[in-house]
């Protein structure tokens, strides 16, 4: 079966969700950064368990903002491009924030 997400079924994950929360706009970059080392020490931490998460993809509703697209598509986000460039030209949906093909 084909499906955007996730691109491979050969690595079954269930996504799981960091929560922070902060008030402070100032504070943006830096709980950004902590995000991203909580996720990796995580990550890190499983393999050392023997979970077999390496290579898997990312949730994209969890995902931090700038990762990559191809973490959450792999080789799928060419097609997503076409498709998006056929069925939304002006990029409408684009509007609606979220990750950009």
């Amino acid at each position: 079966m084909s499906s955007a997400y996730p691109p491979s079924r050969d690595i079954p994950v269930t996504p799981l969700d960091i929560g922070m929360g902060w008030s402070s706009p100032a504070q943006d970059r830096a709980m950004h950064d902590i995000g991203e080392a909580a996720a990796a020490d995580l990550r890190a931490t499983a393999l050392a368990l023997g979970a077999t998460v390496a290579g898997a993809f990312q949730y994209p509703n969890y995902a931090l903002g700038d990762t990559p697209l191809e973490e959450m598509y792999g080789d799928h986000v060419a097609r997503l491009r076409e498709i998006r460039e056929k069925y939304d030209p002006t990029d409408v949906m684009g509007l609606a924030g979220g990750f950009k093909f």
